[in-house]
């Protein structure tokens, strides 16, 4: 039995999240990201009551945090959406093999799969399409963890000796209810000994806010997700 504010504030979160779990099955990752941002702002106002401090200092903090909820209502209460990661590779390749490995594809092994990205999200299958030049459109089929399967649809914008670029066409994948693909880059750099350092550049716009919360967990993410697909693909 909880004996303090804090601790019955704590108590009736954790109830109400087994319960959304159990009825909102699809939702559960998202109850996952955000249940430590409900229990901070719980366990802040909790502390203030228990502390017997004076009614202003608890409206005050309740001022705060009501100002604080409305970051991403529209566009000039929210930070920058826009996000971008880079993931850089040494690979003992030329820059002809590296280009022949992005013309497959990767061939996906989900036991391979970082275990962030196995709490429930969404996973790669397969690939339909193939190829590295203009026009070229690839089809991620993404399934199984949170959400119904959906695919995700890219297209060769740019394709040089030096530089490949997919852009996303379509994203009826799950993923698309936190973020918005926008384009992959690789930029191939030839070193001596038929090596070549190849960067992946990911382009991506983060749709949940607040911006303090949820970028570093999108971006750690995104990360782990593009040294998934460069592991899978330069194996």
């Amino acid at each position: 039995t909880a004996k303090s504010t804090t601790g019955r504030i704590c108590k009736g979160m954790t109830m109400a999240f087994l319960m959304f779990g159990i009825l909102a099955i699809e939702g559960f990752i998202c109850i996952l990201m955000a249940a430590p941002l409900f229990y901070l702002i719980g366990a802040i106002i909790g502390k203030v009551i228990d502390s017997k401090r004076s009614k202003n200092v608890y409206c005050s903090v309740v001022v705060v945090l009501g100002i604080m909820s409305i970051e991403g209502v529209n566009e000039s209460l929210s930070f920058e959406w826009a996000e971008t990661i880079t993931i850089q590779r040494d690979l003992e390749m030329s820059s002809d093999q590296v280009r022949q490995h992005l013309t497959q594809g990767p061939a996906f092994d989900l036991e391979q799969l970082p275990g962030f990205l196995q709490l429930g999200f969404p996973c790669p299958q397969n690939i339909k399409g193939n190829g590295i030049e203009l026009g070229n459109t690839w089809t991620i089929h993404f399934a199984g963890g949170e959400g119904k399967p959906g695919d995700l649809v890219v297209q060769v914008t740019e394709s040089t000796a030096e530089r490949i670029t997919l852009s996303c066409v379509s994203d009826q994948s799950h993923i698309a209810h936190w973020l918005s693909w926008k384009d992959i880059t690789w930029n191939l750099d030839p070193t001596a000994n038929d090596r070549t350092i190849v960067t992946m550049t990911i382009n991506y716009n983060r749709d949940l806010d607040p911006a303090g919360y949820f970028k570093p967990i999108e971006r750690y993410g995104v990360r782990k997700a593009g040294e998934y697909f460069c592991d899978q693909l330069f194996q």
